[in-house]
Order: C-alpha cells, then sequence, then structure tokens
C-alpha cells in the first residue's frame, strides 16, 4: 500500500501562491526569486530547470532568509515525492531536517522521510525512523499519520501484534483519534491478521474504501458469516472497478457462497470469474471449484464433464491431480467404484508429488477395494497410505477402512488394533464412532462379551460425556445395542438395561429402536420389573417391526412376567393363548416353553391335573425341543405327588431312555430310588440306590443316596419330639450334615422339657462339635438362659458375658446383655446391673431392650440409694420414652422420692408439675401431699391455700380429696372459722365418697351451728 500526499502538502501549495511582503529591498529580492520560482513551478512542477530554480532559491537564502529558504527546499522534496521518486523525495526532505532542524517544515520533512521509507518498501527502517520522529516531535500533527506508517511497516513485515501494539497504545493516549476512518481501516486490517475477526468486520463496515469492503469481506468468511462476506466483495466490484482487489474480490464472492453452501451462486459467479478474468492465475482454480459446486449439488455426471474440463485446460499439476481425484469421487458417488479405482489409480501414478491428492486418491481406492471385496488390495494400499501420509487429516478413516479389511478378513485381533488405534490417537469425528462399533463387532462375532463390555463401555462413557449429540446418532444407537448385548450375555442385566434405554432416551430415531425395546424389555424382565417389561414387550408387538422371532419372544415374555409376579391365572391365560397362536410355528421352541410354563403355573396353584396335562403334552408334541426331558422329568414328578407310583417311575425311565445324556437321567434314576422308598419297598429302593452307584460312580449326587437314608431316620426322630432319639442319630452320623441339626433338636427338645441339665450338656456338646456354627451361638444363648431357669445366677452371667464378650454384634447381643444386667438386678448385684443396663443403652440404643434398660437402671439406682441418679434417668427416660406406660406415674414417683427425703422444697416443686401435667387422681394426691408438707413445716396459711384448691377438682370422690378438706375443715375449727368450716364440710357432704367421711360431715355441721349460733346469724340492714 503506497502512501500519497498528506494535507500539508495542500497547506503548503496554498502558501505557495500567497504573496510575501518585504519592507526593504532585500525583501523585494526574495519576494522576485520566489515568484519566478513558483512560476517556473506552475509551468513545469516536475522540471529538471524548476527544481534547479527552487534549490538555488534555498541556497541563496538560507543565511539570510531560512524560513522562505526551507520552503523551497520543502517544496523541491515534494516534488520528488509527487513524482514517486522515493529516494531523492527521501535525500531532499533528509536536507530540510538537517540544514533546517528549527524550520516549521522539519517535522514534516521528517515523517515524509518515513513515508518514503516505506514506499520503497524499507519497512524496518521506515519504523526505525518514525520511531525517533514521534520521540523528536511528540506534539506534532503528523503524530497520528506517524503511527499509521508504523502499523502499515510491521503489517507488511507480518509482525501483526507489534502493528497492534503501536495502534493501542497510540489511542490509549490519543481516544479521539480511534474514530478516525485511516485509524479504523489500519486497525481492520491488524484485527483480520490476528484473527479477531468480528472486531475487523466491525471497524470496517462504515469505510468505503475498497481495502476496507477487501479485509472485511475476509474477516466475514473467516467468521462464517458467508452471506454479508459476499456482499462486502460485491460492494467491491460496483464501486472500484479499478481496485488492485477488484480479481480477488470477484473470486473470493464466489468462495463465500460456496462456503456457505449456496452452491447454484457459487457456480454462477465461479463462472463469471472465468469468462471476466480469463488469463488469471485464479481462473484453473475458480473452473475447479466451478466443478466441485455441482459435485456438491450432487449432479455428479456434471460435475465430472467440468472436472475433465479442468484436465484438458490450463493450470498447474496440483489442480489437474484434485480435478482427476475428484473425477473419481464422482464415479464413487454413483457407485461405480470400478470407474473410480481408474481415476485415484491415475492419479496416484501421474502425480506422485501432489501429496495430498495423492493421500486422498489411496484413500479412497482402498475404499473401493473394500467395497468390491477386494480386502487384500484394500490392505495393501492402506496400509501405505496410513505408513506415509501419518499426519493426513484422514488418517483416522484410513486406519478404520484398513482396520474394517482385517474384519472382512476374520483377523478381529488385527482389527481391534486398529479401531483402538483411532480412539485413542486421534480427536473425535465419526469414525471414533464407527471405529468403536466395529470394535464392538469384532469382539462380539468372537463370543469375548466380557472384553466388549469392559472396553467399549468404558469408550462409550467417555464420548457420551464429550459429544452428547453426535452426527453418527445410528452409530452410537448401534455400539450402545451390542454393549447392551454383552451386559446381558453375562447376566448383567442393571448395565444392560442402561446400554437399551441410552439408545430409546438420546437415540430414539435409529433404526434398532425396536430391538433395543425388546432386549430393554428382557432386562426389565430380568431385573423384575415385569410392568415395565410388559409395556415395553408390548410397544415392540404393536410396532412396524417386521422381524416375526423378536415379536414372538415379547409375546412370551409377558407371560413370563406375570408367572414372576405370581399372577399365575393370567400368566396360564398368557401361555394358553401363546401356545395356541404359535401351534403351527415350524421352530416350536417358543411354543413347548410355552406349555412347560404353564404347568409350572398349574402346579403352583395346585392344579396338578392341569399341570401334568401341558407337560404330557409339551413332551409328546415338542420331542425335540430344549423343555422335552424337563416336560418328562416333571410329569413323572406329578404322579410321584399323587402316589401313582408305578406311572411315575414308567415316565422317570422315559427320561433316561430318551434323554440319557443329560442330568435329568441321573435325577430320574435316583428319584425311582425314592419313589421305592416313598412307597414301602425298602428292598427295591436299596437296590435303586446301588444300582445308581454302579451306574454313576463318579457323579455329585452319591451322597444324595446316602443322605436319604439319614433324612428318613432323622425326620422320624423329629416327629416323635424324641431328644434320645436325636442323640441316637448324632451318635450314628456323626458326619451327616445332619449331625449338627439332631444335637441342636435334642438338646432345644431337653430345655422345652425343663430339662435344663441334659439342656446344657447338649448344647456344651454342640459348641464344642460345631464352634463355627451360627447354632453354637444360638447355644451359648440357651446355655445361660438354663442357668437361669435353674437360679444358678453366678453361672447365668458368667455364661451371659461370654456371650456379650465373643458375639457382640450378634441379633441376640442385646437381648442377652439385659438378660446378664437382670440376673445381676435379681442377685441385688445394682452396680454391675447398672453398668449392662447402660451398655445396652450406649450400643444398642434402638433395639427393644433400651427402655426397660433405662427404667431398669433407674431402679438400681433407688436400690443404691442413689435418688439423684435415680431422678436423673427416670426425667431422661419421660424424654424419650414418653409413650411408654411406666412413664406415666414417674413424675409422682420422683415427687415421692423427694417427699420420704425430706427434701420439702424439691418435693413441692415437683408436685406442682404433677398438679400442672397428671391425671385427675395425681393431680389430688399431689395437693393433698403438697398440703400435708405445708403442715410439717408448719406453713399453715399455704396450708390452708393448698387444700382450698382441692374443692374444684375431680373426682370428687377421691379419698386424698376427702382427707384434705377434712384437714382443711379442722384448720378452719382451730382458727374458729365456723362459716369456712361448714363451708368445707358441705363440700365434704356432696362429694359421695366414702361414707365415714360424708357421715362425719353431715353431723359435725349441725353441731359447729349449734354451738356458735352467733357465727351465722344474718345481719339485717337497719332501716333509716
Amino acid at each position: 500500500m503506497k502512501l500519497k500526499l498528506t494535507v500539508l502538502f495542500i497547506i503548503l501549495c496554498a502558501a505557495v501562491s500567497a504573496p510575501v511582503f518585504a519592507e526593504d529591498d532585500k525583501g523585494k529580492e526574495i519576494s522576485k526569486d520566489w515568484q519566478a520560482a513558483i512560476e517556473a513551478y506552475k509551468a513545469a512542477p516536475d522540471a529538471s530547470a524548476t527544481i534547479e530554480r527552487m534549490n538555488n532559491f534555498a541556497e541563496r537564502w538560507k543565511n539570510s532568509n531560512r524560513y522562505e529558504a526551507s520552503r523551497a527546499k520543502y517544496l523541491n522534496a515534494e516534488i520528488f515525492y509527487k513524482g514517486k521518486k522515493y529516494q531523492a523525495a527521501f535525500d531532499a526532505y533528509k536536507k530540510v531536517v538537517d540544514e533546517f532542524g528549527s524550520s516549521p517544515y522539519a517535522d514534516s520533512a521528517m515523517y515524509k522521510m518515513g513515508e518514503c521509507l516505506y514506499n520503497m518498501g524499507k519497512y524496518t527502517q521506515a519504523i526505525e525512523l518514525l520511531t525517533n520522529y514521534r520521540f523528536k516531535f511528540s506534539s506534532s500533527v503528523f503524530h497520528m499519520e506517524a503511527v499509521y506508517v508504523t502499523a502499515l511497516s510491521y503489517l507488511n513485515l507480518l509482525e501483526y501484534k507489534k502493528a497492534d501494539r503501536e495502534l493501542t497504545q497510540f489511542l490509549e493516549k490519543n481516544p479521539f483519534y480511534a474514530a478516525d476512518e485511516k485509524v479504523k481501516l489500519i486497525g481492520g486490517i491488524i484485527d483480520f491478521y490476528l484473527e479477531r475477526y468480528d472486531a475487523s468486520a466491525e471497524k470496517l463496515k462504515r469505510i468505503k474504501r475498497d481495502a476496507a469492503y477487501y479485509y472485511m469481506g475476509h474477516s466475514l468468511t473467516k467468521s462464517g458469516k458467508y452471506l454479508e462476506a459476499a456482499t462486502a466483495f460485491k460492494k467491491l466490484g460496483e464501486e472500484f472497478k479499478t481496485s488492485k482487489y477488484l480479481e480477488s474480490a470477484q473470486y473470493n464472492k464466489a468462495e463465500a457462497f460456496y462456503k456457505g453452501l449456496n452452491f447454484p451462486v457459487a457456480a454462477a459467479d465461479y463462472k463469471a470469474f472465468i469468462l471476466r478474468f480469463p488469463a488469471s492465475e485464479l481462473t484453473p482454480y475458480a473452473s475447479l471449484k466451478y466443478a466441485s459446486t455441482l459435485f456438491n449439488d450432487r449432479k455428479y455426471k456434471e460435475a465430472a464433464k467440468a472436472y475433465d474440463n479442468v484436465m484438458a485446460g490450463g493450470g498447474d499439476a496440483r489442480v489437474k491431480a484434485y480435478a482427476r481425484y475428484l473425477s473419481g469421487e464422482c464415479a464413487r458417488k454413483l457407485d461405480d467404484n470400478k470407474g473410480a479405482l481408474v481415476s485415484y489409480e491415475k492419479v496416484i501414478s501421474d502425480y506422485p508429488t501432489i501429496y495430498d491428492a495423492l493421500a486422498s486418491a489411496q484413500l479412497r481406492a482402498g475404499w473401493c477395494y473394500l467395497n468390491l471385496g477386494q480386502y487384500d488390495k484394500a490392505e495393501e494400499i492402506l496400509t501405505s497410505f496410513t505408513q506415509k501420509f501419518t499426519t493426513h487429516d484422514d488418517i483416522a478413516t484410513g486406519y478404520y477402512l484398513l482396520g474394517n479389511a482385517n474384519y472382512n478378513k476374520k483377523q478381529y485381533d488385527q482389527a481391534v488394533a486398529r479401531y483402538r488405534f483411532i480412539l485413542e490417537k486421534f480427536n473425535y469425528s465419526n469414525i471414533s464412532e464407527a471405529a468403536l462399533l466395529m470394535m464392538a463387532l469384532s469382539y462380539y462375532n468372537q463370543k469375548q462379551y466380557d472384553m466388549l463390555a469392559t472396553e467399549v463401555a468404558h469408550s462409550l462413557n467417555q464420548l457420551s460425556a464429550k459429544f452428547k449429540d453426535p452426527e453418527g446418532k445410528k452409530i452410537r444407537a448401534r455400539s450402545y445395542f451390542y454393549l447392551g448385548q454383552a451386559y446381558f450375555k453375562t447376566g448383567l442385566f442393571g448395565p444392560a438395561a442402561k446400554a437399551f434405554k441410552s439408545i430409546l432416551d438420546d437415540y430414539y430415531e435409529s433404526d434398532i429402536t425396536n430391538e433395543a425395546r425388546a432386549n430393554l424389555a428382557w432386562c426389565y424382565y430380568e431385573l423384575e420389573n415385569f410392568q415395565g417389561a410388559r409395556t415395553m414387550a408390548r410397544d415392540v408387538i404393536n410396532s412396524n417391526l417386521t422381524n416375526a422371532e423378536v415379536k414372538s419372544a415379547c409375546e412370551i415374555l409377558i407371560a413370563h412376567s406375570y408367572f414372576s409376579e405370581k399372577n399365575f391365572e393370567t400368566a396360564i391365560v398368557k401361555y394358553t393363548d401363546f401356545a395356541y397362536s404359535h401351534s403351527k410355528d415350524k421352530n416350536g421352541e417358543l411354543t413347548a416353553e410355552a406349555l412347560f410354563q404353564k404347568g409350572k403355573a398349574q402346579e403352583i396353584m395346585e392344579a396338578y391335573g392341569d399341570a401334568l396335562e401341558s407337560w404330557k403334552t409339551s413332551a409328546i408334541n415338542y420331542p425335540k425341543s430344549k423343555r422335552a426331558a424337563e416336560s418328562t422329568f416333571k410329569a413323572a414328578d406329578i404322579y410321584f405327588k399323587a402316589q401313582q407310583y408305578q406311572t411315575a417311575i414308567d415316565w422317570y425311565r422315559q427320561v433316561m431312555i430318551k434323554f440319557p445324556d443329560t442330568e435329568l437321567a441321573e435325577d430320574s434314576m435316583l428319584a425311582i430310588a425314592e419313589v421305592y422308598y416313598n412307597s414301602g419297598k425298602e428292598a427295591e429302593a436299596v437296590k435303586s440306590y446301588n444300582d445308581f452307584l454302579k451306574k454313576y460312580p463318579d457323579s455329585n449326587k452319591i451322597q444324595n443316596v446316602e443322605e436319604g437314608m439319614q433324612r428318613a431316620m432323622f425326620v422320624k426322630a423329629e416327629k416323635q419330639e424324641n431328644p434320645d432319639m436325636m442323640l441316637e442319630f448324632y451318635e450314628k452320623y456323626p458326619e451327616s450334615n445332619l449331625a449338627m441339626n439332631s444335637l441342636y433338636s435334642a438338646a432345644e427338645l431337653y430345655y422345652k422339657n425343663n430339662k435344663f441339665e441334659k439342656a446344657i450338656d447338649t448344647f456344651n456338646k454342640l459348641i464344642e462339635q460345631f464352634p463355627n456354627d451360627s447354632m453354637a451361638i444360638n447355644a451359648n444363648y440357651y446355655v445361660a438362659a438354663c442357668y437361669q431357669e435353674l437360679k444358678r445366677f453366678e453361672d447365668a452371667i458368667a455364661a451371659y458375658k461370654a456371650f456379650v464378650k465373643n458375639y457382640p454384634k450378634h441379633e441376640l447381643a442385646a437381648e442377652v446383655t439385659f438378660n446378664l444386667a437382670t440376673t445381676a438386678f435379681q442377685v441385688k448385684n445394682y452396680p454391675e446391673a447398672i453398668f449392662y443396663y447402660e451398655r445396652i443403652l450406649e450400643k444398642y440404643p434402638d433395639s427393644q431392650y433400651a427402655n426397660n434398660s433405662m427404667y431398669n437402671s433407674a431402679l438400681a439406682y433407688t436400690e443404691l440409694g442413689k435418688h439423684d441418679d435415680a431422678i436423673k434417668i427416670y426425667n431422661s427416660f419421660m424424654l424419650k420414652f414418653g409413650d411408654d406406660d411406666k412413664s406415666k406415674g414417674l413424675k409422682a414417683y420422683i415427687a415421692q422420692i423427694y417427699f420420704e427425703q425430706k427434701r420439702y422444697v424439691e418435693a413441692l416443686k415437683a408436685y406442682e408439675e404433677v398438679y400442672q401435667t397428671g391425671t385427675d387422681d395425681e393431680k389430688i394426691q399431689a395437693l393433698y401431699t403438697m398440703g400435708n408438707i405445708y403442715g410439717t413445716t408448719e406453713n399453715f396459711e399455704k396450708q390452708i391455700e393448698t387444700y382450698n384448691r382441692l374443692i374444684d377438682v375431680k373426682p370428687a370422690d377421691n379419698v386424698y380429696r376427702l382427707n384434705g378438706l377434712v384437714d382443711l375443715a379442722g384448720k378452719y375449727e382451730e382458727k374458729q372459722a365456723w362459716k369456712d368450716a361448714v363451708r368445707i364440710y358441705e363440700v365434704i357432704k356432696v362429694s359421695n365418697g366414702t361414707k365415714e367421711y360424708v357421715d362425719f360431715a353431715t353431723n359435725r355441721i349441725p353441731t359447729i351451728q349449734q354451738a356458735y349460733p352467733e357465727a351465722f346469724k344474718v345481719t339485717v340492714p337497719k332501716t333509716k
């Protein structure tokens, strides 16, 4: 960008034409010489004679009139500047500065030196000079111009940050220049190069200069505002038809429409550019981009012809290489993989040094070979691509396609390595999603479900957290689907449900939504969310899914869900409907399953005849199904339970004959022995057991044979509730798995029969023989209980202590600790009783023994005479266990304790609280006792006052009330307050209380009235 003459030149020219006034002859001579120089300048401003005249004027008068001399020198430099003779202008300006440093033209001349250096491309020297200028002439009017040129110089040196710094520092000191158009222009350009595109566009949007339109268009393009960018480039073309930016602007207008995906308009603009600028260096690129607009507009055949035109026309090898490559892309888009390969191979052979095109051609060639099933060729060319172009933008795609080649060759381990490499080494893209799916498929095809669940789940969690809304939603949905399948196949139904639900919640537009729903239904079923399972299954059944097997599985799932909910009646109906609807299915597996499960439901409902028919139908009609053996076995079991022993044996033998290699064959042979045993045919049972041992010597059921005999003896003793027989069993079969049970049952029976000594011996034997069994813990408990029943309290205490020490967290620990404390209480060891009661409150505060423990500890403190401790605990008891019946009279009891200890002040306070909160009877007794206390302490006035409160309380016949009132009447008699005494006796008289109180009051009233008639005379007012 060349700098033009500044405003100073205009001012100077005005000065040129102004007359010079002088009062003497020298002045007239100077004026004459100046006028001659000006006339020469006007006639031929850039003539050598004019320049010489100006120089002569300056030389002649430089000592006598330095102002006019400097002006002539400056005008001379301006002539060179205007003629773009920047070196000559620089030298001339320098003379002004050097020879006339104090002249008014010196600052302008030095600034102009900087402009000359800039226009000569000497940007570093220009910056250095202008920096000195700004220091030397800090108040010059050209200060802003100097900053402007400095910033431009930095721009030309590509030192954008320094340019920005200069301009920013200047504006911080001189903010009023911020609105200057020139400052905005340079600021906008700086912002563009510093990638502050929005700021650049904002600064440039109101400047009507070609550079402003040009850089604004580029900034808007970078900001993705393509339509606005195209408008800026368009305005440049309309308003500045000779601008140096015109050609680039017209090309970039087409580019803006292209980037804005407005391909028809972009195509028209590229075409217009080609016609307007046929010789431009950009024309081959415009031709290539024109073809690309057709390609992006999905006009692949037209695009292919346009690419052919590019290859036939001008342009460098790069343009032609890309045209050839994109021609192959057109063929590939038209599903012509062979035709595409021709173009890609041509790029590979003809343009080996155009690396971008070569890399893309190799990648796409590998793609085509994959589509054509030529996996070895695909692997060869893709290996070359991934090894040669390690930093290519599509390197991840290369590894993905290479992995697919391995996958299609069933080289799953190599494929997984490729896919894992993509996930670990490359930034996220749709290829990441595809690689993850293919990794899942590779593991799935090898049935490596644990590896699939572990690795794919980890990657999916990371991708889903970082990229919640991927473009490849359908791909991610399938990854979740196979993850769910892997979890399901390994029995992790919760994680499986989460995986399938992710598809429904986040990727519901996927093409596998119904399959995910069906699998989610089965997950819900396994997780016992039966209603949810049915809802999902019905959605699948009612959907447009064409897969009949999936729908059938959902139908039977509904029946299974009712079965699992124990809604057996509905389950039977659903199984019946299913079996009927699918009775003619070629694959009768699910029908046999429905009949089998129907039989199980009927068996549970004790409809054994119906269950038998279901299993027989399943076994007979579907003899090759997976349920055939079990259906036959279950039918035999029904006959066994019905005591149809021979028929049961026949059906068990069918299992042995038809399904000899199944585990049910063994079970059937053992069951036959059990049938003989239960039918009382011991000899046949023994023979059958022996036959079993011969046929299955290594069977894991051998022990069952022995246990069967042992079980019979144990049950016999158990039914008779005979502890001696239980002990005999233990002696005979000490290694039996029922040995411990026999000892425990014997001991428990002894305990129930009050044979505590024998119970202790037997429990101790169990503890000795089976110390690690949970029953041994219970035995320890019973031993202590036996000692307590025998009133061997010290032994009981020792046993209880041992239990608490050894089993502090056992469920019986709280009960045992309570028994220990209570036993200590019984033997009057109150401190120890308190210790263990308080331990219960500390360690088992939520147990059922906490309330009694707290209460009993207070009783123990009372027994020890520690009444304050007892009272404190009673108060805590009332707060914590207020609903306990024992809390109801505690306030009165506390008051009584104070009373009995003659702690009258505390007793009065306690009784007053009883009066305020207690029952009616408690209130009366509290008032009576309070009166008694006042009497004892000879506070008779308070005693009378307290007894008077008894008048209005209920029930009126309460004995404490009557006693108090009798005492009150007596107090009034002592004071000879006969009227008050009679008043109280009247209250007693109508109380309906004890007869002796009522009779006494009734008799006392007339006695007093007769003895003291004066007290009862009615005073008649005197008449005035």
